[in-house]
């Protein structure tokens, strides 16, 4: 009786409990948005609406179909060996085909990134900022303009002239035709933000956490890059309203560039090999911050583009052109120096045919595999017959050559083991390549600022 009574308790008490609650006990409402109003009176929220504007940007290599394809494929560094590949719905003239995701995505990518900024810095003035927090109004105004020139770049590299936004619009602004403004008033626009990013932004954020935010130099560097983009022949003359002659649209890249060599706060990374696979480096101007990549699932290009089966991948579908390889100099050496380098094309470099790859410039052992290179503890078997060559199939190279540079050593098939392999936008390397292209074109010779001779090419 005593249980039976219990029991009875038991059963009454949660009968109680339940008829005393509420009728929508059970009911969870789906959530309903912060207002947008409170967003911007809160200066933590009103910093992470800006840091939602990173988002659009590029973050990492091999971004065709996902991640099965690279604009090398198109020019003359690789070739595709799969020809139903996005490569090849491409050069076909399907330019906006479902799996061109390098035109079609990044479109509407930039423009949502577009958006975010231009509504941030719309508001930003309404922001109570908070001087005891860690945000500075005028980085995150300067972090803002930066990162809009950033996906106007982006844009104008692939599409030429497109709409130009300064302001975000209304859902009624969002279904007029809007007209298409011209390159040199794209790049112009472009400039201009970068101009204000510059004159706002710090030369480094007081943080840690904050590496990988645009700084000073990232905007000098996209500047930099924009200048030398308009300098090229193929863009200098893509109006009638540019007038600049063409000297003078070198030297304008070839200052911008030299501005950013003058901050002194870059240097090469002292060890090639490492380039991609630092934490922190001097050579960085700015990165995608990222963790680790692990061979199953953290670097899917690995797998399904650079990994043939041989090697435990699903494929390996870009195929380094032989024309690529050819580019990289012969070297003499004495001891561990090199004393000179030349084309392989120089009667007098060096270079051996019945041996082609002995000698070569250092980059090359840190960016192809090729044949008889041991790799991942076993020679690289790219002949005839060999088991990471077969002709019959889409997923091995056609060339004999398959990119190592991407595809750290130890990133393997049942392995757990992980591997930088950052996405880099500005390096210091590019800085010195592109001042070197424009006081060139400018001048006509070629005059480096001095290299550190600790640095290994």
């Amino acid at each position: 009786m005593k249980m039976k009574t219990i029991k009875y308790f038991l059963i009454s008490l949660l009968l109680c409990t339940v008829g005393a609650c509420k009728k929508d006990f059970l009911q969870r409402d789906t959530g309903v948005p912060i207002d947008f109003a409170k967003v911007m009176n809160d200066p933590r929220l009103a910093a992470s609406f800006g840091d939602n504007s990173y988002n659009s940007l590029l973050n990492d290599y091999a971004r065709l179909t996902g991640s099965k394809g690279m604009t090398a494929q198109f020019g003359d560094e690789a070739i595709s060996n799969n020809g139903e590949s996005v490569v090849a719905v491409m050069n076909s003239g399907q330019f906006l085909a479902p799996n061109a995701t390098d035109v079609v995505n990044i479109y509407s990518s930039m423009y949502f990134g577009i958006r975010n900024t231009n509504v941030m810095l719309a508001n930003m003035d309404n922001v109570p900022w908070d001087k005891d927090l860690s945000f500075n109004p005028s980085f995150i105004k300067g972090e803002q303009t930066f990162l809009r020139a950033f996906f106007y770049f982006e844009l104008m590299k692939r599409f030429g002239g497109v709409v130009l936004l300064d302001k975000a619009q209304t859902i009624a602004e969002s279904g007029q035709d809007l007209k298409r403004s011209t390159y040199d008033e794209t790049a112009a626009f472009i400039l201009k933000d970068l101009e204000q990013a510059i004159s706002l932004l710090p030369l480094a954020w007081p943080a840690t956490s904050a590496y990988g935010r645009a700084t000073k130099g990232a905007a000098m560097a996209l500047k930099a890059r924009t200048l030398l983009h308009m300098a090229s022949p193929l863009n200098n003359s893509k109006s009638s309203t540019n007038v600049v002659g063409s000297a003078t649209l070198w030297e304008n890249a070839a200052k911008a560039a030299k501005d950013v060599i003058d901050l002194n706060l870059y240097a090469l990374e002292p060890n090639y090999a490492d380039v991609l696979a630092r934490p922190n480096s001097r050579e960085y101007i700015m990165i995608k911050v990222r963790n680790p990549r692990l061979f199953s699932d953290g670097t899917p290009y690995i797998i399904d583009f650079l990994c043939p089966p041989s090697y435990g991948g699903n494929q390996g579908t870009l195929s380094v052109t032989q024309n690529h390889v050819d580019l990289y100099e012969a070297v003499r050496r004495t001891g561990n120096t090199i004393v000179s380098a030349a084309p392989i094309t120089d009667p007098t470099s060096g270079y051996d045919r019945n041996n082609p790859y002995l000698n070569r410039d250092p980059r090359f052992y840190f960016n192809i595999l090729y044949n008889d290179i041991t790799w991942q503890g076993r020679r690289v078997e790219t002949f005839t017959g060999g088991r990471d060559f077969v002709a019959a199939s889409p997923f091995f190279t056609k060339t004999s050559y398959y990119l190592k540079r991407l595809w750290p050593e130890i990133l393997r098939t049942n392995s757990t083991a992980s591997e930088l392999v950052n996405f880099v936008y500005f390096r210091y390397a590019e800085i010195l390549l592109n001042y070197a292209e424009a006081i060139n074109e400018a001048k006509g010779y070629i005059k480096i600022p001095k290299v550190p001779s600790d640095c290994e090419f």
